[in-house]
């Protein structure tokens, strides 16, 4: 560390980043399970994980693309859990939700 300026050094800051990408790597590939948002499935830290199982909470409140993420991931079980009868996806666009973005995964499948 620079004593006067209490930041890092270019060289400093480039250890840290590495250390810390090391530590989140080995953090993840250690978890039995791993929560995140569908968003943050795509997340480029977990780009090399399949995960067998994947379990969508709240999942009627997800836009049909946001629930896609983590189960074009490699899923081979899938549970959308979520009441398709209470709150769907908010969605502030009216031409999003004209096209078909204010029904959810979960909705579409019950209406199969």
């Amino acid at each position: 560390l620079k004593d006067e300026q209490v930041e890092l050094s270019s060289s400093d800051e480039k250890k840290y980043n590495n250390l810390k990408r090391a530590a989140q790597r080995e953090i993840l590939q250690n978890a039995q399970v791993i929560c995140c948002t569908c968003t943050g499935a795509g997340d480029p830290r977990l780009n090399n994980f399949r995960f067998k199982q994947v379990l969508v909470d709240e999942s009627t409140q997800s836009t049909e693309p946001e629930c896609l993420i983590p189960l074009v991931l490699g899923a081979n079980r899938v549970v959308l859990v979520g009441d398709h009868c209470q709150l769907g996806p908010v969605i502030m666009c009216k031409k999003a939700a004209n096209a078909g973005l204010s029904q959810s995964l979960f909705e579409r499948l019950v209406v199969l």
